[in-house]
């Protein structure tokens, strides 16, 4: 037996000290470990914050950081688009296909069953408390057809943007979609969901990508804004994109990187598509 290494793990503070310093993702897979290991990270404020399963606070700087976790399973919604000559690669329907966990049906479905570690995570600590969603009519004048917000208490968590997302691309009309995320002062980031139909070729969403817990966040939930309608003249929807402050020191996808993954995973008849 060895006493020393008993006495750390019977130690919370050194234990929890060790613990920090492993990536979020192996620090989940330890909750296995043991079921004193798994407590233990349950209860820690520190490990739960590190987690993104616990609100942090706000900084005065207006500091806020992506959780790491999601640039792989999420990545369409880390997309940043800067420039007017990336507007073809907004995220959209296709996108969302092409996400690693979707390819089989084992693995959907093990992505989303109802008890997913990634529906409690928040999506940036600290975490916004109200997700802001603009529809777009780009068909001639771009302008702002409907805003809503959805307020939450607790903080913005991840199943709220992955339902409401999928719910407007496959049942909305929506086409494509990008996430606009500003640092507020001595606040959390204001984050603003912008959806909108594009004249182009899409996949239209399969059933097999719907929310399967037993609270999915809908349309329905989306509390309507008046007074706020913007007109023609006002910035639209691309450069509405383009405002966002996320970086990819932040966890932020540059358009070449989308780019790159989207051809990658792309069908080979639409690759032959683009020759074309």
């Amino acid at each position: 037996m060895n006493l020393a290494r008993d006495q750390v793990i019977q130690t919370p503070e050194l234990l929890e000290a060790i613990l920090l310093q492993l990536p979020p993702a192996a620090l989940l897979r330890a909750q296995c470990l043991s079921r004193y290991i798994h407590t233990m990270i349950k209860d820690s404020p520190s490990l739960q914050q590190y987690l993104f399963q616990r609100a942090a606070h706000a900084a005065p700087s207006g500091a806020w950081s992506i959780n790491p976790l999601f640039k792989k399973p999420f990545l369409p919604w880390l997309v940043i688009l800067k420039d007017v000559r990336e507007l073809r690669l907004i995220p959209g329907f296709d996108s969302l296909h092409m996400l690693d966990w979707t390819q089989t049906v084992e693995q959907r479905d093990q992505f989303l069953r109802p008890e997913a570690s990634w529906r409690t995570m928040f999506f940036i600590q600290p975490p916004p408390t109200k997700l802001r969603v603009e529809a777009w009519d780009v068909y001639g004048a771009h302008r702002v057809v409907d805003v809503c917000e959805l307020h939450l208490a607790t903080g913005m968590t991840m199943d709220v943007l992955y339902d409401i997302a999928q719910e407007f691309l496959r049942d909305a009309g929506g086409e494509a979609f990008g996430l606009v995320v500003k640092t507020q002062r001595g606040k959390a980031p204001d984050i603003t969901m912008h959806v909108c139909s594009l004249r182009r070729n899409t996949t239209k969403l399969s059933p097999s990508l719907r929310s399967r817990a037993q609270r999915v966040w809908t349309g329905d939930d989306l509390s309507a804004v008046d007074g706020v309608e913007a007109s023609p003249g006002d910035n639209n929807f691309y450069e509405r994109l383009g405002e966002t402050h996320l970086t990819p020191a932040q966890g932020g996808v540059l358009a070449h990187e989308f780019e790159k993954w989207t051809r990658e995973r792309a069908p080979l008849a639409s690759l032959v598509s683009d020759v074309r």
